[in-house]
């Protein structure tokens, strides 16, 4: 018998059982040994990405809307890739994978100019100053974004956080890219994009979600 075929116990390690679940799911990838299926899928067709999706439900909403394009939701975490993976294949979604892997790795799994739309939803702000290289916002992470995105392809950010979202527009200016659309209350505008389940928690509190969208030429 091959013990590979044998997943763990769910009851003694639920993280190990998630992960092991999410390698047996055909649209979920583990960058480390999926890179070539990955650039195939981004082929002639417009993709949008999601760096850090957690669960993926701004992904998984976007895909209902627009079948016509390919969908990316990256994370580090399988036990999160895996909520949103079983979800979508609930849905029957064929224009959706789900990519294990670091942020900082994605130039090298995907490739560059290979991206329409990136989005950054709801990331850990890492508050400490110390940490702030590890902000999805950093400008390491935004030299990434601009080789990964096409010359028109667009990045979006939203967040909870004021403090994270002032820096970044910081770090967004300072490394040459044109903001597009702003607001510090997203949700008592006109401008209409899917929320995720994180997201409405705030919304029924009051709480105002920060946004933006921004591109690399005019």
């Amino acid at each position: 018998m091959n013990v590979k075929n044998i997943p763990p116990k769910r009851t003694i390690r639920e993280k190990a059982w998630r992960l092991w679940h999410f390698q047996k799911i055909k649209n979920c990838w583990e960058a480390s040994i999926d890179q070539p299926v990955v650039r195939d899928y981004l082929k002639d067709t417009f993709t949008v990405f999601e760096v850090g999706c957690g669960t993926a439900d701004l992904s998984i909403e976007l895909a209902v809307q627009n079948p016509l394009k390919h969908y990316i939701a990256l994370d580090v975490k399988a036990e999160r890739l895996y909520q949103g993976a079983k979800r979508s294949e609930d849905l029957k979604l064929p224009n959706i994978r789900f990519l294990r892997a670091h942020a900082n790795s994605v130039l090298d799994i995907v490739g560059v100019g290979s991206v329409d739309e990136l989005w950054l939803t709801f990331p850990d702000p890492f508050p400490k100053k110390s940490s702030a290289k590890h902000r999805l916002t950093h400008q390491s992470f935004l030299s990434i974004y601009k080789t990964l995105l096409k010359e028109d392809g667009s990045l979006y950010f939203k967040t909870d956080n004021k403090d994270l979202f002032c820096w970044s527009l910081e770090q967004l200016e300072a490394t040459g890219w044109i903001i597009k659309d702003i607001s510090f209350d997203l949700h008592s505008t006109d401008m209409n994009y899917p929320t995720t389940v994180y997201e409405r928690r705030y919304i029924v509190n009051d709480v105002p979600i920060y946004f933006l969208s921004c591109k690399l030429s005019v």
